[in-house]
């Protein structure tokens, strides 16, 4: 047992608590060391139920500090609040059971006994010293295997005495330790393991001192549902878990009410049967009516690598999708989008990674003030490539949205081999100029081709505002003289820009401040260059001297708008296609 010194009162009853206490007589205080103590007893401050002026308990609490006997180097302080009083005037607590910092087994220890109030703390003069045993610690078995819905596991330690001390600690972050990370003597370790997502078995460890504790958790098995009408899909989505594909048998399902996939989710599809986005076709009521079903598809919490593919969704008076926060690497490929109210695709708040690819965004009838093809309001890094934007326009005298806009704090948008054909605008990084920030920040438009006939009024093809360090290369920009500007970069927040190699039919234009590095641009392209202008195909004409090996070679993209490689003849070609001659 464990012996800590009394406290005791001396002095005036108006003087501070730190002056109410003593130490113990000399003989306690010389009493002999103890080994592989448990409980520690001391008398408690007379002052202990007393008030002082204002009311207040003089003595609120008990702690005890450990130390290393003859130095000031604390081991841990405890508190003990107020422990009961024994018969004999003392109060015990057990000790070993409050500690969780690990003594070192052999090293001298000593107590303090602290009496805490409102005016101040005062320590006792130094317990009688202990030691503790040479340890020895093991663990009851060396693994365990958890499902991969999670769980809880235990694990139970083995000691030579009950004052061995052992810390644990986990290896992932899926895995943690319930309740104190350290204890002494025989004990049990009790763990959780998250739910396991993913198709593969993960593994983590347990680690005692040298010791290791092995968890082994099993991952998801897939799973394919196959869906061939609408309330089936519905069922399907509301009660989809992760790692399952619903495939869409080919024909046509008018939505009642939105689709909702809802997170925590990881490694789900929406995908068509048979490859073929015209073979299955998601319908809302139209693009103008009013329904329960404003948006096709929405996607919110956490949600990670979902695939949306092998689709057609049109006529949704607000959204085809969306994509909240939350969501984490989303890939959109083969869709076809067509005719919605706002944006086709929207994507809100700091969802990052995301890829759309080969897929195609349409209005086969004028849009709205709202419509839009892809919008990314926060997002950061996503890829747009390889798709086809059509006919994103609004009524004479009005102007759709961006076909592709990245915002509010958007930030490493790729823009790359991309066909926008007759939008009002093609390309947007920033949208307005961000006063306490940038609007959008870096990102990369390449390699496409954006072409707009006379009978459609509209902004630049590409607008870079208020984004610094945006790169605009190798683009072939036509829009027949209906803008002031092909491209165009301005705010002061728009810097470091790279403007090169682009090849347009009308001026490069820099406003409000924005500055760019601008080298082997080529402006006021007639359309004699290329193959056929106003069917979009802006591929060069074999004639198209103006383009052809002129490029700046420094600031040169690899490859052009259909992958062939640039290092092909004397130089690169300007714009986005790199000439290669038919094959005799």
């Amino acid at each position: 047992m464990l012996r800590s010194l009394g406290l005791r009162r001396t002095g005036a009853r108006a003087l501070v608590l730190t002056a109410l206490l003593t130490a113990l007589t000399a003989s306690t205080a010389r009493a002999q060391a103890a080994f592989d103590p448990r409980v520690l007893e001391f008398i408690p401050s007379t002052a202990d139920g007393e008030r002082i002026a204002d009311g207040r308990p003089a003595v609120t609490q008990y702690d005890v500090e450990i130390a290393v006997a003859g130095t000031a180097q604390v081991l841990q302080r405890v508190t003990l609040g107020k422990p009961p009083l024994a018969a004999d005037g003392m109060m015990r607590v057990n000790l070993a059971d409050r500690l969780t910092a690990a003594p070192v087994a052999g090293v001298s220890y000593v107590a303090h006994v602290l009496a805490v109030g409102p005016l101040g703390t005062t320590a006792s003069v130094a317990s009688n010293p202990f030691t503790l045993s040479r340890c020895q610690v093991g663990l009851t078995t060396a693994s365990g295997t958890l499902p991969a819905a999670g769980g809880d596991g235990a694990v139970d330690v083995v000691a030579s005495s009950p004052g061995c001390g052992w810390t644990v600690g986990a290896s992932a972050a899926w895995l943690k330790v319930v309740g104190s990370p350290a204890g002494l003597g025989a004990g049990r370790i009790a763990f959780t393991a998250a739910a396991n997502t993913s198709t593969a078995a993960r593994v983590a460890t347990l680690a005692v001192g040298s010791l290791v504790y092995t968890v082994t958790q099993a991952g998801v098995t897939p799973r394919t549902v196959l869906v061939a009408t609408e309330p089936q899909l519905q069922a399907a989505v509301a009660a989809l878990t992760s790692q399952t594909t619903i495939l869409l048998a080919p024909g046509r399902y008018k939505l009642r009410t939105t689709l909702q996939v809802v997170g925590k989710l990881a490694g789900v599809a929406l995908k068509g049967h048979t490859g073929q986005a015209a073979d299955v076709v998601i319908e809302g009521a139209g693009m103008t009516v009013a329904s329960a079903a404003p948006t096709a598809l929405r996607v919110s919490g956490v949600v990670k690598d979902l695939q949306i593919a092998d689709l057609t969704i049109r006529g949704f008076a607000a959204n085809a999708i969306v994509i909240e926060a939350g969501a984490q690497a989303p890939r959109l490929t083969n869709l076809r989008l067509l005719d919605a109210g706002a944006a086709l695709v929207k994507v809100i708040g700091d969802v990052a990674d995301g890829l759309v690819e080969g897929s195609s965004f349409e209005y086969t009838t004028t849009g709205t003030s709202k419509s839009a093809g892809l919008q990314l309001v926060g997002a950061s890094g996503w890829t747009i490539r390889g798709n086809a934007f059509r006919q994103i326009r609004t009524a004479k005298g009005a102007w759709a949205r961006p076909a592709v806009s990245a915002s509010a704090g958007a930030s490493d948008t790729t823009v790359e081999q991309n066909l926008f054909f007759n939008c009002q605008t093609g390309v947007a990084l920033g949208l307005t100029d961000q006063r306490d920030g940038v609007d959008h920040r870096g990102g990369r438009v390449a390699n496409n081709f954006i072409y707009r006939g006379k009978s459609v009024a509209g902004g630049p093809g590409i607008a870079v505002v208020d984004s610094p360090g945006t790169v605009v290369v190798h683009n072939t920009v036509v829009l027949s003289q209906t803008a002031a500007a092909s491209i165009e970069y301005r705010e002061a927040g728009a810097t470091a820009l790279i403007v090169a190699n682009n090849l347009v039919d009308g001026p490069i234009v820099a406003r409000a401040g924005a500055w760019a590095i601008a080298s082997g641009n080529v402006t006021r392209a007639p359309r004699s260059l290329f193959v056929d202008a106003p069917a979009g195909d802006l591929h060069l004409r074999a004639t198209a001297a103006a383009a052809l090996d002129v490029a700046d070679l420094a600031l040169a993209e690899p490859t052009d708008i259909d992958g062939h490689s640039r290092a092909r003849d004397a130089g690169p070609d300007v714009g986005a296609d790199e000439f290669v001659a038919p094959a005799r």
